[in-house]
């Protein structure tokens, strides 16, 4: 598979000055946007492409990252990275267009990683997305509802990393027809509960604050990491699988 990145080198910013990235003023930018439209039109874009864009952008720049997503798509691009780090010090979080994907005949994707991002799903649209076998969210906006609705039409999905995700306060995984084999939760917030109930899953790492673990019977998994930041409250578990249960920190009750 062949890369074709945009990323601040292409406007000779270097990839690690944080501190300019993060106060790249609005007129500079436009260089950038400009630069990937060139760039487009040269370079081939096919289901072996990982296609990724790298740049502070949020949603004043839509139409023209819409323009992007809907040709890596249109080209049945099968993984897409849109990673916005910083984008939300001067601007709102750019929302993943989903009306894309109706637009298209079919979505090849099967791999999407989102960082700065809005993720707002509804069941008529996500469905596009069923050939979806990895799910990377990075400081995304959402609901549990939307990660629900997300779960219940990706059924293919086999790895779901959750990174400073706002919001996702409580989390229940219980759908017997996904095929998840690796969950890792890295969460900004506090998360009061998480139950976890999915027979393919062989890998959960979570490292956080949380107060409620609840993993159920008839799963696979094998090894268990636990991290929290603060005391967990109560673990239940019952996984006769269980070959390594790793945890760092205070338990209330077990």
């Amino acid at each position: 598979m062949s890369n074709l990145v945009f990323d601040p080198t292409l406007i000779n910013i270097d990839l690690d000055d944080d501190v300019y990235l993060e106060s790249i003023p609005l007129p500079q930018k436009y260089p950038f946007m400009e630069r990937v439209d060139q760039l487009l039109e040269i370079f081939t874009i096919n289901q072996s492409v990982s296609f990724t864009i790298w740049f502070p952008m949020g949603k004043q720049f839509t139409s023209h990252i819409d323009k992007w997503v809907n040709r890596a798509i249109g080209k049945e691009c099968e993984t897409l990275d849109l990673e916005f780090k910083f984008a939300r010090i001067d601007d709102e979080p750019y929302n993943f267009p989903f009306h894309i994907l109706l637009s298209s005949k079919k979505s090849h994707l099967k791999c999407l990683s989102l960082c700065e991002c809005q993720l707002k799903p509804t069941r008529e649209v996500v469905h596009r997305l069923n050939l979806l076998e990895s799910l990377t969210l990075v400081y995304v906006s959402m609901e549990a509802s939307d990660l629900e609705i997300i779960l219940s039409s990706c059924l293919n999905l086999e790895l779901l990393e959750l990174i400073d995700c706002e919001v996702l306060t409580s989390l229940r995984f219980f759908n017997p027809d996904m095929r998840l084999k690796r969950l890792f939760v890295n969460p900004l917030v506090f998360v009061a509960n998480i139950e976890l109930s999915i027979s393919s899953l062989e890998l959960f790492k979570f490292d956080g604050e949380i107060q409620n673990l609840t993993i159920c019977q008839d799963m696979r998994l094998k090894p268990l990491f636990v991290n929290p930041l603060v005391f967990v409250a109560n673990i239940e578990l019952s996984i006769p699988s269980l070959e390594l249960f790793k945890f760092d920190g205070e338990i209330e009750n077990s």
